[in-house]
């Protein structure tokens, strides 16, 4: 079941609202919070099973063994504060998630490649990839780490811990939660008609971001890449263009309209889940832009990986290295081709490029030559991200760069066509029309709230209608991220 689907936000969400507030009934000293947090258990193993219910056996068996894990860990790290053997029981850990992981995500890929270079093609069933293993995966990971190093104290309760694996507003696709941040808020939080609100326009506009915005950059994406824009042959330069332009609207406004969506619901229900995109394409590096691109995927890589590895303590030659292990293993984690290898080791290429040279020019680089540069940077990194078969990358690399001529016959009215739409969207990634709104709001409104108010919901209530009739009334896309 996917945010964006008319089941999920007609049928489901609105009943597990009301399942969820009608707890508010049962007095507090008879548990109210334990079955607050069942119902979104529940909801959340619901959601997981839609569709596939043998998904939710490889959700229950991830979090049956890791809760088995964290006692051992717990325990031993209470009896022996410095305790070798921590160390192994952790390593235990960490190798079966790691081995879970790479036998659902990347055996498909091994056995391609074994019989690419040995001709011999091993006769196993591939298994199909589990929704979102990625994502809870290394939610389990982090708990066990943060677990031996003391950061907390293991959950000794199954059905809290369970949620935490499985919480199902961003349980699919992110954002990645540590123990440490969620543990307090589902041992009791306190939900607000504020929050209620809050999270509701949220919800809305993550869900516009997703159905007016990324899908119709996603069509312009695939009628271009697909052959249809042209009078046959391959996309020359001003095509190519506008495809990767197309691109990299549709999967920042997917990606960050699920996380919206999910921050949205989270603050629905009392829970504070961490920001995942902070208008990334106002970037003027590659450091500064993975700051605010999939923000918790980044720290967690930086927390559990870079600075395990030495970080950038032990000289050029070991934080070059770290750097080079850290982006490969962030590329391979998006999934299971090589393109997203070569997308992971072209921003770790920048980022060392950045960090031993262009840092100690920069101050002589205009700023809006920083971001120009910065932004063309990270469209060519999603012409590698978005190119999974070798000939397609191949084919979209020549083009960008005139192999099959500039302009073709009609180039021109696409790009007329699709032009200012992917402006207009270019200007939302940036925040420049919210930030003119809000500054005529505050000026125009501050003294007349009721009415600002009114015309606020207004505007919400418009994009909630328009965003249902588009889901109603077009071939519905699922999030692009939902493959990771």
């Amino acid at each position: 079941m996917v945010f964006s689907g008319l089941t999920f936000l007609t049928t489901f969400l609105p009943a597990v609202i009301i399942l969820y507030y009608l707890c508010f009934l049962i007095p507090e000293r008879f548990g109210r919070n334990r079955v607050k947090n069942a119902v979104l258990l529940l909801a959340s193993f619901w959601v997981y099973a839609w569709g596939e219910p043998v998904y939710l056996v490889f959700l229950l068996l991830s979090v049956g063994v890791n809760y088995l894990f964290g006692l051992e860990i717990g325990d031993f790290c209470e009896e022996h504060p410095n305790g070798e053997r921590r160390n192994y029981r952790l390593a235990a850990g960490v190798i079966f998630n790691v081995a879970f992981l790479c036998c659902y995500k990347y055996m498909g890929l091994g056995l391609s490649t074994f019989a690419q270079f040995t001709g011999y093609t091993p006769n196993v069933t591939v298994p199909k990839l589990p929704v979102g293993i990625s994502f809870y995966t290394f939610q389990a990971i982090s708990y066990l780490v943060d677990l031996s190093k003391g950061k907390l104290k293991c959950e000794r309760n199954p059905f809290r811990f369970a949620l935490y694996i499985s919480l199902f507003p961003q349980l699919i696709a992110g954002p990645i939660v540590t123990y440490t941040e969620i543990r307090d808020q589902l041992i009791a939080r306190h939900e607000t008609l504020d929050g209620f609100a809050m999270g509701t326009k949220r919800l809305i506009q993550g869900l516009s971001k997703k159905v007016l915005i990324a899908n119709t950059a996603g069509a312009m994406y695939e009628t271009i890449r697909s052959g249809t824009a042209m009078e046959g042959g391959a996309p020359g330069v001003v095509l190519s263009w506008l495809a990767a332009f197309a691109y990299t609207m549709q999967i920042y406004f997917d990606f960050s309209g699920y996380s919206d969506m999910a921050v949205g619901m989270g603050q629905i229900f009392g829970l504070c889940l961490p920001e995942n995109f902070l208008h990334p394409y106002t970037s003027k590096s590659i450091r500064e832009f993975f700051r605010k691109w999939h923000v918790t995927l980044s720290q967690w890589f930086r927390d559990y990986v870079y600075i395990p590895l030495g970080g950038s303590r032990r000289g050029n030659l070991i934080t070059a290295r770290n750097l080079l292990i850290v982006w490969a293993l962030t590329g391979m984690w998006h999934g299971a081709a090589w393109n997203f290898l070569l997308w992971g080791l072209y921003f770790g290429v920048l980022l060392l490029l950045e960090r031993f040279l262009i840092d100690r020019i920069r101050k002589f680089i205009p700023e809006f030559v920083q971001w120009t540069v910065t932004f063309l940077l990270v469209v060519f990194g999603w012409v590698l991200f978005s190119g999974t078969e070798a000939s397609a990358l191949t084919g979209a690399m020549r083009g960008l760069f005139g192999a099959y001529g500039v302009c073709q016959k009609g180039a021109m009215l696409y790009l007329r066509a699709y032009g200012p739409v992917l402006l207009a969207a270019l200007l939302l990634s940036v925040n420049l029309p919210q930030r003119l709104i809000g500054r005529l709001y505050e000026k125009v409104f501050v003294k007349t709230p009721v009415l600002g108010g009114i015309i606020y919901w207004c505007f919400y209530g418009a994009l909630a209608v328009m965003s249902i009739a588009g889901l109603v009334s077009d071939s519905y896309q699922p999030f692009l991220y939902f493959r990771f």
